[in-house]
């Protein structure tokens, strides 16, 4: 009987396993003057945030962490979003942007 209790939290412990942490950490600053929008990638789980940008044409950019990228042209009221991996904006959580900084932090815990 004991053995059985020690087989079911083996392997109730291993169903996690698989699951894989997702997270992000970067500081978005969209430039009233020139429409340049600057993605600071503070903390990746990936190595690298991915941002995108829907507008008026769907604008992309990447960067590793501890470094930034400018998606140029941007107007506010654009959409946006960061991801550790490339975003898709089907499924990306689409905030919609304003000249200043934002920070974006999202952490996801679960199985692709």
């Amino acid at each position: 009987m004991v053995k059985s209790w020690v087989w079911l939290a083996l392997a109730t412990a291993l169903a996690g396993c698989g699951d894989q942490q997702h997270s992000v950490k970067a500081e978005v600053t969209l430039s009233g003057d020139t429409g340049a929008l600057t993605m600071a990638c503070h903390q990746s789980s990936s190595g690298e945030c991915h941002g995108i940008v829907v507008g008026a044409v769907l604008a992309r950019g990447t960067a590793k962490v501890g470094s930034s990228a400018t998606i140029e042209g941007v107007m506010p009221g654009a959409r946006f979003c960061v991801s550790d991996v490339e975003a898709d904006p089907a499924k990306c959580d689409l905030k919609e942007i304003t000249v200043g900084t934002t920070i974006i932090r999202h952490q996801k815990v679960g199985s692709d």
